[in-house]
């Protein structure tokens, strides 16, 4: 009898577990992080890698079929290229004319790339929303004002970093705008977050992540960015995304456009309060190859991150962009360095996200923004029900259900276990 209930035990956690995997979904294929910052940097003939100033990171993502790779650049706009190519592509920079801004610059060598895509932010704007409206396409153009993000001047923070197989963590700031302060303590910051194992950030909006993307943290904390004198009393902000299909070519129809889509979850455990996730669909290139960037609509208001203090991502259209190398944004960008002249075919895109929530006093009031989004190969992740939330529900609906089968089986029991006699004198 004791072997009959260890048997179903086992059988039990057997069958949870499966339940588990079929719900969380498939493990991803393991890969080895690999990051080199500044690779072969040299000016004239000084060794440069280690500074902070220049800020060129290639983190390599190898698996056993193929290697992705995230090369960031923050000299210019900060831009982001995603490949995915043969485990024995190499990637190189020519360090002369990357620091001038010549096309083709930065290269791979050897078996070429399966699939690229990249994207740069290349502006931020301050506008000032007189009738709280929040989203910046309702508000007089006359109150916004855009500022190139070439011009900010990032410090790579060496001090924050972790470079390991297994975990990338690089923090970029920038206090000066054009050599100007942004403020007694204004900053605008980027983390870049890399992991090996899947699971869900330590920080809100503890978003789901896999050794096939990047994690984005983005603080924009007091910044005072002379508009045209000083921020207005309703000041908001809002970022421009320039992103590039490097396999396909323009065209009109929607296949090889991006899509915005948003998709509704049934639990907020891991966000509280928030119900549903963005997402930035590349093409689809053959029957595999896309790319993404994914956020939930909520930002925080605070250096230090709390439900309490959140306001709304707002999203708009994706909307088609012209090539125009006289912007400065596109001209001193990653975007420009690999893709060179063939960029003008490509399937450029834009799109702005802006953050704010009506009645919440504006940017002015704390004034910190708080951002987080995901990029990466293949479909965005979807979240998953946790085996303990699953754990919970299955005891909360089991025990009462397991109770009532025990009392019916108890009294079924006892009406089968009277006496014909007392049956019939019952009646």
């Amino acid at each position: 009898m004791e072997m009959y209930l260890q048997f179903r035990k086992r059988t039990f956690i057997l069958v949870l577990l499966s339940f588990a995997i079929c719900v969380t979904g498939n493990v991803s294929v393991f890969r080895e992080l690999r990051v080199n910052i500044n690779p072969g940097c040299d000016f004239e003939g000084i060794n440069c890698t280690s500074w902070t100033n220049i800020s060129l990171v290639h983190i390599r993502s190898d698996g056993h079929n193929d290697s992705l790779h995230f090369v960031w650049s923050f000299n210019g706009s900060p831009s982001l290229l995603l490949a995915r190519t043969p485990p024995q592509t190499t990637f190189s920079v020519n360090w002369d004319a990357f620091r001038n801004n010549s096309l083709n610059s930065i290269k791979f060598n050897g078996p070429q790339p399966i699939y690229t895509f990249a994207y740069t932010l290349n502006k931020v704007w301050i506008y000032n929303d007189l009738d709280d409206n929040v989203r910046i396409d309702k508000v007089n153009q006359t109150n916004v004002v855009g500022y190139d993000t070439s011009f900010f001047e990032w410090e790579r923070q060496d001090f924050m970093s972790i470079l390991s197989t297994s975990d990338v963590e690089l923090t970029f700031i920038s206090k000066k705008y054009k050599n100007h302060s942004l403020g007694p303590d204004g900053f605008f910051s980027m983390s870049i977050r890399a992991k090996e194992l899947d699971g869900y950030s330590e920080i809100l909006p503890y978003m789901l992540h896999n050794s096939n993307m990047t994690q984005i943290d983005i603080d924009f904390g007091k910044v005072q960015m002379n508009y045209p004198t000083e921020n207005p009393k309703n000041t908001r902000v809002a970022f421009t995304f320039t992103l590039v299909q490097g396999d396909e070519e323009k065209g009109s129809s929607d296949d090889t456009k991006m899509r915005f889509d948003r998709v509704a979850t049934l639990d907020d455990e891991h966000t509280p309060g928030v119900f549903s996730t963005i997402n930035v669909r590349t093409p689809i290139v053959g029957s595999y190859d896309q790319s993404f960037l994914q956020w939930k609509p909520i930002c925080y208001t605070g250096k230090i991150r709390d439900i309490t203090d959140s306001i709304d991502v707002n999203a708009y259209d994706i909307q088609q962009q012209q090539m125009n190398f006289s912007d400065m944004t596109l001209k001193n960008s990653l975007l420009r360095a690999y893709y060179g002249a063939h960029l003008d075919l490509l399937v450029l895109q834009s799109m702005n996200v802006s953050f704010g929530t009506k009645q919440d006093k504006f940017y002015n009031k704390t004034p910190h923004i708080s951002w987080t989004y995901m990029t990466g190969f293949g479909n965005p992740p979807e979240d998953y029900v946790s085996l303990m939330v699953i754990l919970v529900v299955s005891i909360g609906f089991g025990i009462p259900v397991l109770i009532i089968l025990v009392s019916s089986a108890f009294i079924i029991y006892k009406r089968l276990s009277k006496p014909r006699d007392e049956l019939l004198i019952g009646h």
